[in-house]
């Protein structure tokens, strides 16, 4: 019976992450358990019971088309979490699948990310499909088929289906003892509860909750708390540091740095330094080492939202294709209002994260996307970031002074393969590993770089302007978490003199993994110092503007300036954190899953110790939630 045979192949494929795992599937603080993956699979057949049992109503050749169709969407479904989930680690979010379109933008990784098994998702959709006018010349003499015998049938299956719905997947989300709805960080974790459909279908009921919700008067309490509490540490936050005004006027050119991290900035193989020219300029600036990444499920549009804007990305999805026609005021509007020309640029689509959308809205004044520049030599995705700089940096020269440029760059984006005519650094035995891909991806990158600063110097800008550089994200070197780590193992024991990772969790290569460099050159390379304080993106929009001399006290922002010397509280969207030399990795916002660590001594920590961080961890996410779902960033 096609019913029945479709039905149960379509259970198979949404039953997909509850299978036991590949080690890629695995996780040190979630572990695969039988008798979860049991509950999962029931409540998956008790969705699709509800979903399915009407069509037993149908004629047999409409049953069938509809069969196919829902076989193919539910197909796509899966495949999307699937990608997603070895790239990011997590399935979809709601607002990650609405920009779903965007895939053709990304397809050079989205198509490293395939395997072979991959097709037997989409087998049965073609077969069901070629058998369809078989099928319809067989059942053409078929009646309507709403008989009483079918109707009992579809009823009881239909009933079946609500029971089992509350029995298992409601049940689980409402018991929450593990609080993986509570928090959603890993969305993963809850289809690995209830099932893939049901998941999905509980954060679809999510955002129409929270539709309703943001019209209610404790969503307007809530609104008034966020804004007393960012008003609450204002002062602090936006205290004077001796450096305040150092450059005063100067022009401000940022390049955000697609992938860019820490480890290769000072890594040296076989004597050979991977990115020299960076190390150089860094020795030159305000070199801030203990840098995070803060970004999210946004990667690239979380780095740039967090930089300029200074508050937290959502805890799924981006800000920029979430809330895409939002009130924004951070750098380059604030800057746009004490005389600066503002400009951002990239060397791709302008619709990539509603870009070409949502920089007019944060303040710049103009943008230039892929259609803006001329062919010129391609790499990854587009045109290559040599290139990119040397048709951008003319365009900075027209601007009138004192501007802002804002450079995001592209060559360095995953999955770091460099076309076969360009001269790649050697790596070893780590040859064709994304990990060695990454290093002769960022030496390549490097050689740009330090083309760039030549152009800079020749024109007279560089001494005219303060040049910050960072990176996006951090970069994804394998399907989970250890995997990166293990990549990570094979470099840094070899070439950096590291001790092998520990095993569970090892605060060192966590570090290596989550650590970007930040540069703040100053004109004539003045103050340049090495700085180790804690700092996240969110303090980049703040310390900027201090250095300029223009006062923020009254910018929605959840960052501080760094150049007061002090510890930043660095808090991920997670709930994790560091600040000073102490680390939590927790699953959850909370002590209860939480690894803390002294970075200093290696020493482990009690995290019932801190509490009253984790409380404020939660307490600043939360308020930013609510600053950027209220939209109640004012535009002065």
């Amino acid at each position: 019976m096609p019913f029945l045979l479709i039905l149960l192949l379509i259970w198979a494929k949404v039953s997909y992450f509850n299978y036991p795992p590949r080690s890629w599937i695995e996780n040190d603080w979630y572990p695969w358990y039988q008798a979860e993956a049991i509950d999962a699979a029931i409540g998956s057949l008790a969705a699709l019971l509800i979903l399915f049992s009407p069509l037993l109503l149908l004629r047999p050749g409409t049953r069938y088309i509809i069969l196919c169709l829902l076989d193919l969407v539910m197909s796509l479904i899966v495949f999307g979490d699937v990608l997603h989930f070895r790239f990011y680690g997590d399935i979809m979010s709601a607002s990650a699948a609405s920009g779903a379109w965007q895939v053709a933008l990304v397809w050079r990784s989205i198509v490293a990310l395939l395997e072979p098994v991959d097709v037997l998702l989409f087998a049965d959709v073609a077969v069901a499909l070629a058998l369809l006018p078989w099928y319809r010349r067989q059942t053409r003499s078929s009646s309507v088929g709403n008989s009483p015998t079918r109707r009992i049938v579809a009823t009881t299956l239909f009933a079946a289906g609500c029971v089992l719905v509350f029995l298992y997947p409601m049940r689980i989300v409402r018991a929450d003892t593990s609080y993986v709805f509570r928090y959603k960080y890993f969305r993963f974790f809850g289809a690995r509860k209830i099932g893939l459909i049901n998941y999905h279908l509980y954060e679809g009921g999510q955002l129409v909750e929270h539709a309703i919700y943001v019209r209610s008067p404790e969503a307007a309490r809530e609104r008034k708390q966020a804004l007393s509490l960012v008003a609450s540490w204002r002062p602090a936050a936006t205290a004077r540091s001796p450096l305040f005004g150092v450059a005063r006027g100067k022009n401000l050119i940022v390049i955000m740095v697609e992938s860019l991290q820490l480890f290769p900035v000072e890594l040296e193989i076989d004597g050979h330094e991977v990115m020299p020219n960076m190390k150089a300029f860094a020795e030159k600036s305000l070199y801030f080492d203990r840098f995070f990444s803060q970004s999210a499920d946004g990667t690239t549009s979380d780095g740039e939202f967090t930089s300029l804007q200074s508050l937290y990305p959502l805890q799924a999805g981006s800000v920029q294709t979430t809330y895409p026609t939002n009130t924004y005021r951070g750098i380059p509007r604030i800057l746009a209002e004490h005389g600066y020309a503002t400009m951002s640029a990239h060397a791709y689509y302008g619709d990539l994260f509603n870009m070409r959308i949502v920089h007019p809205r944060l303040g710049f004044q103009k943008s230039f996307f892929r259609e803006t520049y001329a062919p010129g030599e391609n790499i990854g995705l587009g045109l290559a970031d040599v290139e990119f700089f040397r048709q951008t940096v003319p365009r900075m020269r027209q601007q009138h002074k004192p501007f802002m440029a804002f450079l995001i760059t592209l060559s360095t984006h995953h999955d770091w393969k460099l076309p076969k005519e360009i001269p790649r650094m050697n790596v070893g035995n780590l040859e064709g590993t994304l990990v060695g891909n990454y290093v002769q991806s960022m030496n390549h990158f490097d050689a740009g770089f330090g083309e760039l600063l030549d152009s800079l110097r020749s024109d007279g800008l560089l001494d005219q302007s303060v040049v910050v550089i960072y990176g996006d994200h951090k970069g994804r070197f394998g399907k989970s978490e250890d995997d990166g780590r293990a990549y990570l193992a094979k470099l840094l024991t070899r070439h950096a003199q590291w001790a092998p990772p520990d095993s569970g969790f090892d605060y060192r290569y966590w570090e290596a993994q989550n650590q970007l460099p930040l540069i703040i050159h100053l004109p004539h390379d003045a103050y340049a110092e090495r700085r180790s304080v804690t700092a996240g993106h969110l303090d980049i929009a703040p310390t900027v503007l201090h250095l300029l001399g223009i006062d923020n006290s009254n910018m929605m922002a959840f960052g501080s300036d760094l150049t007061r010397g002090a510890d930043e509280f660095v808090v991920f969207r997670n709930g994790s954190f560091v600040y000073g030399d102490t680390l939590c990795v927790t699953l959850d916002a909370s002590a209860r899953t939480a690894k803390c660590r002294n970075t200093r001594s290696g020493g482990v920590l009690e995290p019932a110790r801190f509490e009253r961080l984790f409380v404020d961890a939660r307490r600043r996410l939360a308020a930013s939630d609510v600053i950027i779902s209220g939209n109640l960033i004012p535009q002065r």
